[in-house]
């Protein structure tokens, strides 16, 4: 699953087992969790952690439905 234009932050981030379990794979120490939740609050996961992580967040692969 991947994280782009066609989802939303919160789904990604349930699509990954929440909030906790997303800090776990992105390897975030303590107050990892809060972190990712923030995220859902924003509606954004910031850019940086996004390049951080490409085999998370790439779009790569990803076959997309016809409108």
């Amino acid at each position: 699953m991947v994280c782009n234009g066609d989802m939303d932050t919160k789904t990604f981030i349930e699509e990954h087992g929440g909030a906790t379990k997303l800090a776990k794979l992105l390897k975030f120490g303590k107050g990892g969790a809060q972190r990712v939740h923030n995220w859902i609050a924003r509606g954004r996961i910031p850019a940086q952690v996004r390049l951080d992580h490409p085999k998370i967040f790439s779009a790569k692969g990803k076959k997309r439905e016809p409108s």
